[in-house]
């Protein structure tokens, strides 16, 4: 592996040699910085500080875990240039939680939801049942736009893996959208703010990062853009604190409205992630 090749396993010692450890991972040393590990988890923190019988041991074996694949997470919180891909994120995702490193399993799902390119929707789901990610599994049920679409998770292979509690999510969204169909609203086009004779505008809103999660909305002109931002944020099942929304490279305030931003028929509005309160910035997330 040539991208394992090419990392450097002794930046990840501190220079006080006194607070590294050797971890034997299949046989093998890696020394590293004890107060780095403990910083980012509470199961080391414990491991080397705690009554563990691990305290104050020269080594210490970590069993179950691939060398490589725990080099590749110590790269992630060591270096400000690592990057998460979807090569890399199963297992880092495994060792996060298992290892309780809360900020990159955070990463972890921003990357699923954003950039991931690989894995299926159920995949996705799967992973979110597993780790406990639920603004991934929001993400995942409100990219379905019907109960017949959704319904074909059934022949997943991921689907008999999911726990009772995914699939009560499941059947709730499967009933959402038959209650939106039954009362004939039309899910890809949302109005927002108000009846049907008022005259209303035409705004097409896109996530560029990945060129996807693009909706239509009709609105008034005098409708508070909150409102949109707010159900954007709900159809790609995203708090709307980790968006930031931009018009003619300006920012977008809740309290705007098309009419104030002189806004016209068909215009473009861009999406970028925020940076989300306790996710270290281990990506470029983009132009901030």
């Amino acid at each position: 592996d040539l991208e394992f090749m090419s990392i450097d396993l002794a930046k990840f010692r501190s220079r006080d040699e006194h607070k590294n450890v050797n971890l034997i991972i299949e046989g093998k040393k890696l020394r590293i910085s004890k107060d780095f590990l403990a910083n980012y988890s509470p199961v080391f923190k414990s491991m080397f500080s705690g009554d563990w019988a691990e305290k104050g041991k020269e080594e210490v074996e970590i069993k179950d875990v691939v060398f490589e694949e725990f080099v590749n997470l110590a790269e992630l919180i060591f270096s400000m240039g690592a990057h998460i891909t979807d090569s890399t994120l199963p297992h880092i995702l495994a060792l996060a939680f298992r290892f309780q490193m809360e900020q990159v399993v955070g990463q972890c799902e921003i990357h699923l939801i954003f950039f991931s390119t690989s894995f299926s929707t159920a995949e996705k789901l799967h992973m979110s049942d597993q780790y406990r990610l639920e603004m991934l599994k929001n993400n995942c049920l409100q990219t379905y736009s019907s109960a017949h679409e959704i319904c074909t998770l059934e022949s997943a292979p991921e689907y008999a893996k999911l726990s009772a509690d995914m699939k009560a999510a499941i059947l709730d969204r499967v009933m959402k959208l038959e209650r939106t169909r039954a009362d004939g609203e039309v899910v890809a086009n949302t109005n927002v703010g108000g009846d049907d004779n008022v005259e209303y505008i035409k705004l097409k809103v896109v996530c560029m990062e990945t060129n996807s999660y693009k909706a239509n909305f009709r609105l008034k002109y005098g409708t508070s853009m909150g409102k949109l931002k707010k159900s954007y944020a709900e159809r790609v099942g995203v708090s709307d604190t980790y968006l930031r929304f931009l018009y003619n490279g300006r920012r977008i305030n809740d309290d705007d409205t098309p009419g104030s931003l002189e806004m016209e028929e068909d215009d473009v509005i861009e999406v970028f992630r925020e940076l989300g309160q306790g996710i270290r910035p281990y990506e470029d997330f983009g132009p901030f």
